[in-house]
């Protein structure tokens, strides 16, 4: 996935927080704002969390990205999943999620610098269609929830802009990749197998560990399954009785996928040839040709090959833009960046009144 990809992929949960909320709403479905104490003006009034030269990066734009992924988080996992430790260092998921947002946003507003120079902009259509698609998604809020999220209809139309921007210039760079591809590069065929296991782990998640005996029964057993499929009226039925490994049979493949020694053979292979017994650090194949080149599999790979080129020539751009910027980062702002920002006001602020209290107690 390209990289500013993910920024797009968040802006899609997004659409689906609207419709499902975040689970902070009462039983009349309206949000109960009273827990954010009076704090909601404050807290989503902070400085930048991020500044790269003159571009930002507003305490509210980062705040709807991550709750977006909480909801996504929180529906697979459940709402503990924040405070799992990924690391020796007490890393948690949300330690993760929140650098790994602040990540790819810096990404995209890199990749969005670049658009005057490169000539990229959106046409009114596009325009329209972010207009469009703003409405839509405020739509599915009330007021008092847009508040509670710190959602406006400019930040928005600003996610929604940069993510359809970014999009474009991807296209305009990678327009320059090379997208000629000779077919033995992406070649894939297809293949039936015959496969005698000597390494590895059997079907119970045993590490096998065959004495040389062993060794030697399952080398004469392969040289005895070669000879069958040779006479075999029928390949296929004949691997799928005895084969070690019957889910795997019909394989496609290409350049890279598999260990050298089948690859080699099965490039060598003409459609209704059988191969030598081939060898390899986890046991003995038999391979039978079904299709020199599977064309589906191989116009597939040309693709992937095309798309992996793309996304090459596009980091390296990144890199040279990005050496351009420097990232300063408002600590002070980004400890604020909790899973429950209003709630967090609501205790800052009461502790502040318990301290006012006490000090003129005292």
């Amino acid at each position: 996935m390209r990289r500013w990809k993910l920024a797009a992929v968040l802006l899609c949960i997004i659409l689906g927080l609207g419709a499902a909320g975040c689970g902070e709403s009462g039983e009349d479905g309206n949000t109960d704002t009273t827990q954010a104490a009076g704090g909601t003006d404050s807290i989503w009034d902070q400085e930048p969390v991020v500044h790269l030269g003159d571009i930002e990066i507003s305490y509210r734009e980062l705040m709807i990205y991550l709750q977006s992924t909480r909801q996504e988080y929180e529906d697979q996992y459940g709402s503990e999943i924040w405070d799992y430790v990924l690391d020796e260092d007490g890393m948690t998921v949300w330690d993760f999620v929140k650098e790994m947002t602040l990540e790819q946003l810096i990404y995209l507003k890199i990749v969005c610098a670049q658009a005057e120079e490169l000539g990229v902009s959106l046409t009114e259509d596009e325009v329209m269609d972010v207009l469009d698609y703003t409405a839509d998604y405020i739509d599915h809020f009330t007021e008092d929830e847009l508040d509670y999220y710190g959602i406006t209809v400019e930040i928005v139309q600003n996610i929604y802009s940069e993510n359809l921007l970014a999009e474009k210039i991807y296209e305009t760079v990678t327009l320059r990749a090379d997208t000629d591809v000779p077919d033995e590069e992406a070649r894939q065929v297809k293949v039936w197998q015959i496969y005698v296991q000597t390494a590895g782990f059997d079907e119970e998640g045993n590490q096998l560990n065959l004495t040389e005996e062993e060794l030697d029964e399952k080398r004469q057993k392969a040289e005895e399954l070669l000879a069958g499929a040779r006479e075999a009226e029928d390949f296929l039925a004949y691997a799928q009785t005895n084969s070690e490994d019957t889910s795997e049979i019909e394989v496609v493949f290409g350049q890279g996928d598999r260990d050298d020694a089948i690859v080699t053979a099965a490039f060598a292979l003409a459609a209704g040839e059988i191969s030598d017994l081939i060898e390899t650090e986890d046991g003995y194949y038999i391979l039978y040709c079904v299709e020199e080149t599977d064309e589906v599999a191989t116009a597939e790979k040309k693709e992937e090959i095309i798309a992996e080129r793309q996304k090459a020539l596009f980091e390296e751009y990144y890199e040279e833009w990005s050496s351009a910027y420097t990232i300063t980062v408002n600590d002070e702002v980004w400890e604020l960046v909790t899973l429950d920002p209003n709630a967090a006001a609501a205790e800052a602020e009461t502790e502040g009144e318990s301290e006012t209290q006490e000090s003129s107690e005292g």
